[in-house]
Parts: C-alpha cells; structure tokens; sequence
C-alpha cells in the first residue's frame, strides 16, 4: 500500500519546502499564491464543487502521463486547508441554513473518497498540507478546518502518519510523535528531528516498505 502523510503546521514555518525532495511528484497547489518549487505542479484556479476539483487532478495526472511517460509516484495536496474553505464558501454560498453543513459534508466526503481511491486503487503515494493554530485554551495544535470534520479530526482522522514542523528558536523541528498533530506507526522514530535531517521522499519509501511488509506477513 502506497503512504498517506499529513503535514501541518502554523503559516511561515516551512511546510511547503519539506516537499523538495520528491521525485516523480505532482503538486496540487491551492494554497493562495504560485507554486514555487521546481516540482511539476499546477495551479488552481477557483472552483464551484469539488467535483470540478477532481476532474481538474484527473486531467493534469493524464498531461504529467504524456509529459513525462509514466504516472507520478506521490500526489500532494497544498493544502487541504484552503480546499475544505473552498468547500465551505462554496457552500455558504449555494445554499443556506442546516443545507450549508450538510452539502459540506456531502463535498468533503467526496474530496476523501477521492484521495482514497487515488491511494489505495491508483497506487499512488499522498501527502496532505494542513495549516496549524495554536488553541491556547486547548494548549495544543489544532487544524483549520470547522463543522463535525473537526469534531471527528480533521485530516488527522484520515492518516496514520503525521508530522508536525514549527520552529523552536533558529531551528525548524519535525514532530513525528508527542503532540496533538503527530503520529506515525514506524519503528524507531524520533519524537523529534531537525528537519534539515529529514528526507520526505525518504519518509514515504519507508513507510511503504513497512505496508508491504505487513500486507505480507500477516493479510488472511
């Protein structure tokens, strides 16, 4: 099985670098600004529902196809963040009252069902970018997103592997593990990395391997 990352973190911090590494990569960039990495990316433009968001990925995986002969390995999404407040304003727009959430729900059960297939039927590796705030009242991490998709965890909820990168004095530091916004099912990780020390490219095959090396041992 392909991995699933999240990252998060606060505005400024470095999210979108930690992406540099990747080889054979398509970035979905809806961050509200270009893409400015030497990645093969596009840009989107705004969008009513998230099936036009869709079908948008689904043409460009064909152009990077007959671009470059072969399908990515990873598709990114910068950042999810900004695509469930598409969602939102989208919504609050089209429609009012308790049909505003529930026509949320319905648009990110969609955007959900879509990196799944994508991971799981298309092969491919995802990474999800999430912004972060800090919840002083909580005194933790949390992600941007409203509505019962906070309630239940956001993207969190979606991944087994997550890190966190903030900075602590003049330093960029990963969490893999220990705060509100980490997880990882990986054997010998730190609870946290420089990230000038961290690979993500290198991340993904690792947590690739163990999938294969668990669909091996142990799938009945």
């Amino acid at each position: 099985m392909p991995a699933k990352v999240l990252i998060t973190g606060m505005a400024n911090t470095g999210k979108t670098t930690l992406l540099k590494p990747l080889t054979n990569a398509l970035v979905i960039a809806r961050d509200g600004k270009p893409f400015s990495l030497e990645l093969p990316h596009v840009n989107v433009p705004e969008y009513k529902k998230i099936g036009e968001l869709t079908d948008l990925v689904n043409n460009k995986l064909d152009a990077y196809v007959s671009e470059l002969g072969h399908m990515p390995d990873t598709l990114v999404f910068d950042s999810v963040s900004r695509i469930f407040t598409d969602i939102e304003t989208n919504c609050m727009n089209a429609y009012s009252g308790y049909d505003v959430w529930s026509n949320v729900n319905k648009e990110m059960n969609q955007f959900l069902e879509y990196i799944n297939k994508a991971q799981e039927i298309g092969g491919l590796n995802i990474v999800l970018i999430a912004h972060a705030v800090w919840d002083e009242k909580a005194g933790k991490y949390i992600e941007t997103c409203k509505g019962s998709f906070a309630k239940i965890g956001g993207f969190l909820s979606t991944v087994d592997y997550a890190i966190n990168i903030d900075i602590k004095g003049n330093k960029r530091l990963i969490t893999h593990k220990g705060n509100s916004l980490s997880r990882t099912l990986l054997d010998g990780m730190p609870e946290k990395e420089d990230a000038n020390n961290f690979n993500l490219q290198t991340y993904l095959d690792k947590i690739k391997a163990k999938s294969s090396e668990v669909t091996e041992r142990w799938s009945i």
